[in-house]
């Protein structure tokens, strides 16, 4: 069990036990949030670059790119794609300010944002399912089969990621 929690990103620490209870110790979910540092780790495993129009990582500063309380999944399943797809990822947008601010939201930890290239292009085109043009800014929209989703925005595309796609 501890093995299957390490690869899903979330950590289990034992607490230790009260004085006098019969019981194992109590265990504690911990969030399966991230920071900078080691989300640019992961990505440099697997050869992800990133970039900020600012050349920052500040949270606070949009004009930078911040992974900072990135959740594990989302940078997982960004691992993932570049290992799928084989094409050059240079991630553009992450946890940074400036993004609405919506559940499920860049903010929050659910979303990266990706430069374009004709390799990503196929590959999403070629491997995921076009749903719908979004209602709000009319842009394709592309699901996954696992429960994520592939925004094509006017200058890049955006990742939505509820799940690590078969960690």
């Amino acid at each position: 069990m501890i093995a299957a929690l390490a690869l899903s990103g979330t950590a289990l620490v034992a607490a230790p036990a009260t004085a006098g209870a019969a019981t194992g110790p109590e265990v504690t979910w911990i969030p399966d949030k991230i920071s900078h540092e080691r989300a640019v780790e992961m990505f440099e495993e697997v050869g992800i670059t990133w970039s900020s129009v600012g050349n920052c990582s500040d949270r606070e500063d949009r004009a930078c790119t911040s992974f900072e309380e990135l959740n594990w999944d989302t940078a997982r399943a960004a691992q993932v794609l570049k290992l799928r797809s084989g094409c050059d990822i240079n991630i553009v947008g992450g946890t940074e300010s400036g993004h609405p601010s919506e559940p499920y939201s860049h903010g929050e930890g659910f979303r990266l944002d990706y430069s374009f290239n004709s390799c990503l292009e196929d590959f999403v085109v070629d491997n995921y399912r076009f749903i719908e043009n979004r209602p709000d800014d009319d842009v394709p929209r592309y699901w996954t089969g696992m429960g994520n989703y592939f925004t094509q925005m006017s200058d890049h595309w955006e990742g939505l990621y509820f799940t690590c796609e078969s960690c």
